[in-house]
């Protein structure tokens, strides 16, 4: 059976697994996942790859890679825990077997995963999309596209799609510059607004959506950024201003919630009870004269380095606790971004860096995770590489992250996934799966803010730009 299934029956063994890209050997993968691919680097004129599971075989022949049908991958994930894969290489007219390797198959994930598609340049926002992708296969399309609306020297920015409780039917997107507002979407409600006014530094930048009440959580930010041309850490994203403010969806306002003339405040996420907010802060006095304040933050960017604090909030009064650091990272010369909390409450994930906020481009930053119920925490060595690892989320189970990476080139962002064992611990990370295993060395866009969703979003590209062209812009007041 194996000879006409073509597989060689005289190969000499080469004592290792294949080189391949991506690198899928020893990872663990959703059994809902959709087929992965992978290109061999080792060379060869010619490959047979085996796929077995349990009673199920597969065997694909390719020039330089590895591309199963989606049947076929449906029946060997639905065949067993494991699927193992061994490798047949005809090279200079003989055949090499490599050693066989393991994939690992678990829980389902959640079906849809969104980001923004982003030019390496920072500066070039004129041409984003956002992108929502079907992980049960290579399906995506665009939800939104910022040149939909541009008129002439007119263009837009956007950022910060956000979803309430890994659904699409309570979601928000943030448009900057021409017909700028935040976009709050609840089924027939639909809001623009714009939350700078007296009593607020800006509008809106980092949401947190409230789980259980009509809130969402805002950081504000005054928000510039440098390029650097002799730092390896080539951009650099810097506040002087920021506080945490909280907008009532139920009555159209916005109060304060934290603002410490002497602190920058970022990134709030909040608890799965809807009871306590996250959020990163750095202790920076600033005494010079206003107009210097810019320059005196940048001539000291390296200086600003952010803790994990937490604030507690009553829902029915709309009243907050005192501030409480959970980790000092200031004190260790280290940098605290992006916590989120798993849906189960247990867990928090969050970047570390040498300073700094905005980690994507700093090479030294890794992801960490906090045990909230004894109060440990460590470095993700499974799960980090040697270049950035920034924005991460967790699935709506807790038994998947999704985060991305600049491993691959140390250019691009690319979504990585892993798989969470429950106890705090994480599986090899996998690439996100595409119909062409190479696809990443040309495709010259970063992946950026993946978030999972269960659902699929009700809009096309063209339903949003709409809804963003013909809605006015509601100034919020601060609440009374």
């Amino acid at each position: 059976m194996s000879a006409c299934a073509g597989v060689p029956q005289k190969a000499d063994p080469a004592g290792r697994v294949p080189a391949m890209t991506p690198d899928y050997a020893g990872v663990t993968i959703p059994c809902n996942i959709a087929p992965l691919t992978f290109a061999y680097d080792e060379g060869g004129s010619r490959y047979v790859t085996v796929f077995s599971a349990g009673d199920e075989t597969v065997v694909v022949k390719g020039k330089d890679r590895a591309v199963p049908s989606a049947k076929e991958w449906k029946k060997l994930l639905g065949a067993g825990s494991s699927v193992s894969v061994e490798t047949y290489m005809r090279k200079d007219g003989a055949w090499t077997r490599f050693e066989p390797f393991v994939i690992d198959v678990a829980g389902e994930i959640d079906q849809f995963l969104s980001y923004r598609l982003i030019p390496p340049n920072f500066e070039n926002f004129e041409h984003l999309a956002l992108i929502i992708r079907d992980l049960t296969s290579y399906d995506e399309r665009e939800f939104y596209n910022n040149e939909l609306l541009k008129e002439g020297s007119q263009v837009q920015c956007m950022n910060c799609h956000h979803f309430r409780n890994y659904g699409t039917d309570e979601m928000q997107i943030h448009v900057r510059q021409y017909l700028g507002g935040t976009m709050i979407l609840r089924g027939d409600d639909i809001r623009k607004i714009n939350m700078k006014n007296d009593s607020t530094i800006s509008s809106g930048v980092y949401p947190a959506w409230n789980p259980v009440y009509d809130y969402i959580a805002y950081s504000t930010n005054f928000t510039y950024q440098e390029f650097h041309s002799h730092d390896r850490n080539l951009l650099e994203v810097i506040d002087d201003n920021s506080q945490l403010i909280l907008y009532d969806l139920d009555r159209n306002e916005v109060s304060i919630i934290y603002d410490d003339p002497d602190a920058l405040e970022c990134f709030p996420a909040w608890a799965p009870d809807g009871r306590r907010l996250y959020f990163t802060s750095a202790y920076m006095p600033y005494e010079g004269e206003p107009e210097q304040k810019t320059t005196y933050f940048y001539d000291h960017y390296k200086d600003i380095r952010y803790d994990l604090c937490y604030i507690d909030f009553d829902p029915e009064t709309r009243s907050w606790g005192e501030p409480v650091k959970l980790i000092d990272a200031s004190a260790m010369d280290k940098s605290i971004s992006l916590p989120r909390v798993s849906p189960d409450g247990r867990w928090l994930m969050f970047a570390m860096a040498n300073y700094g906020v905005f980690h994507i481009w700093h090479e030294d930053s890794d992801l960490y995770l906090l045990d909230l119920q004894d109060g440990s925490w460590r470095a993700l060595d499974e799960i980090n590489s040697t270049l950035p690892e920034s924005y991460h989320s967790w699935s709506s189970t807790g038994e998947w992250v999704a985060f991305t990476s600049r491993r691959d080139d140390a250019h691009y962002t690319r979504v990585y996934f892993a798989h969470h064992n429950g106890d705090g611990t994480f599986s090899k990370p996998f690439a996100l799966p595409m119909k062409s295993p190479r696809w990443s060395t040309f495709f010259m866009y970063s992946f950026n803010v993946p978030e999972f969703t269960v659902q699929d979003i009700p809009y096309t590209a063209r339903d949003l730009a709409t809804l963003v062209r013909d809605t006015e812009t509601q100034i919020i007041p601060p609440a009374k």
